[in-house]
């Protein structure tokens, strides 16, 4: 159920980012699955290109991208339910870490990648959880493989605009 997806970075606009990086921001179309649509992708580069590696790796990661939304999904399903008092699951909430991945109340993805590492993440931006305000819950990776589950208001450099 793979798809081949292009970067036309044509479509992508540059904007300066924080710490004089610069961010590519454009939208990728998920042609099939639970999130299909146009979701939002997000490419942070220290210059003002972005290198064919990075090219390269990141369109890997869209071929599977609707894989690797739902291995996404499944593993903050896990980490929720295996410590809910540490994610702040209301006891409400509880039921909800035993619905399928389809029902399982996470949406919106949107995706960050970084020029020349193998780490990004998928930030589900709303959801049902109590946790999900007001910034979603993130979900980092490396390479193909989820390695946490984090709540971005928790972040220190994160302020309110």
């Amino acid at each position: 159920m793979s798809a081949s997806f292009s970067l036309n970075f044509d479509e992508y606009e540059k904007i300066q980012a924080p710490d004089n990086e610069f961010m590519w921001q454009g939208l990728i179309d998920i042609k099939q699955g639970r999130f299909a649509g146009q979701q939002t992708i997000n490419i942070f580069t220290k210059d003002q290109v972005v290198s064919d590696g990075s090219k390269e790796f990141i369109e890997s990661i869209l071929t599977d991208i609707e894989i690797l939304l739902l291995e996404g999904l499944a593993y903050v399903k896990a980490r929720f339910k295996e410590d809910p008092a540490v994610y702040k699951i209301l006891d409400h909430e509880l039921a909800w870490l035993d619905l399928s991945l389809d029902e399982f109340p996470l949406y919106e993805p949107d995706l960050t990648f970084y020029c020349e590492s193998d780490e990004w993440n998928v930030r589900f931006a709303e959801g049902k959880f109590g946790n999900c305000e007001p910034y979603g819950v993130l979900v980092s990776f490396i390479g193909i493989t989820p390695t946490r589950a984090d709540d971005p208001a928790d972040f220190e450099d994160i302020t309110e605009e």
